[in-house]
């Protein structure tokens, strides 16, 4: 197999902690159990609003979002699935409809984070994957290499931004 023959898979999510599946689990016990109040004399606007919440949460801490690159066709697919199996989105492009490899570094918050993804032709971006910054504040050297390969692979600059 050489290299033009090469799939690869990117997870939204570069690490798969189980904490996360237990607070998506969690949610949707909390929307149940805020469901079940609309049986009582609770206000049911509340408890409505409260169990569509949670389970708008659940669903999407256990919906995984993975890009699949096909380096030998020049195509990229996109899916969300939940609990990694029913398909929820599926997205489908050419190589030729991205201009650029694009490092998106914010800053703010609890956390500075680094994006890496595809600059589309239309101007909107279609995020891969993310890195945590240094704790100085500048781009994770992970990033950058991520991009690298990205750039090398898809044969397409690397534009910063943020």
């Amino acid at each position: 197999m050489n290299s033009s023959d090469k799939i690869v898979v990117y997870d939204w999510h570069s690490a798969k902690s189980p904490l996360i599946w237990l607070m998506g689990l969690f949610s949707f016990v909390c929307a149940i159990g805020a469901a079940s109040f609309l049986a009582t004399d609770a206000p049911k606007v509340f408890s409505l609003g409260l169990a569509v919440a949670f389970a708008i949460g659940g669903f999407g801490l256990l919906s995984r979002c993975k890009t699949t690159i096909n380096l030998a066709k020049h195509t990229l697919v996109q899916e969300t699935r939940f609990l990694n199996r029913v398909l929820i989105w599926r997205r489908n492009f050419q190589f030729s409809d991205f201009i650029a490899i694009e490092i998106n570094q914010r800053i703010g918050g609890d956390r500075d984070n680094c994006f890496v993804g595809l600059h589309r032709l239309s101007g909107r971006r279609l995020w891969i994957t993310y890195f945590e910054n240094t704790p100085q504040g500048f781009t994770s050297s992970r990033a950058k290499d991520f991009a690298e390969n990205l750039s090398r692979d898809l044969q397409l600059p690397i534009k910063t931004a943020g």
